[in-house]
């Protein structure tokens, strides 16, 4: 059975600030945690995860409003929501030569061999 009694007491308060004061000493810095600048996976890359934040400037407001929330909200409806989207440059690592295609081909109706005439 558990008991409650211990929860509510100074020590025990003290002892869980503490460890959230331990944890944040392992969260990682900014700039570890995003990448200096954002690009698509251009030519020889295969295409990773990309942050919400970094594809646009109201990522919130954009999933907010695809999950519907707060859409039945009739006392404060909100208005619709205009998608801020970052324009991202890609990175190739090679460049691509130029697709050679040929000729379309023409058959005329004579050309054909016919075997079961």
């Amino acid at each position: 059975m558990a008991s409650t009694r211990d929860i509510n007491s100074p020590e025990n308060y003290r002892l869980e600030q503490w460890a959230l004061e331990k944890q944040k000493e392992y969260m990682p810095y900014k700039s570890y945690a995003t990448p200096r600048s954002t690009m698509f996976a251009g030519d020889g890359l295969l295409f990773g995860r990309v942050g919400n934040d970094q594809l646009s400037n109201n990522a919130v407001e954009i999933e907010t409003f695809l999950y519907g929330i707060g859409s039945n909200n009739l006392v404060n409806p909100k208005g619709p929501v205009v998608a801020e989207i970052k324009t991202l440059p890609s990175l190739d690592i090679f460049n691509k030569s130029p697709v050679i295609l040929p000729k379309p081909l023409v058959t005329e109706p004579g050309q054909r061999l016919r075997l079961f005439e």
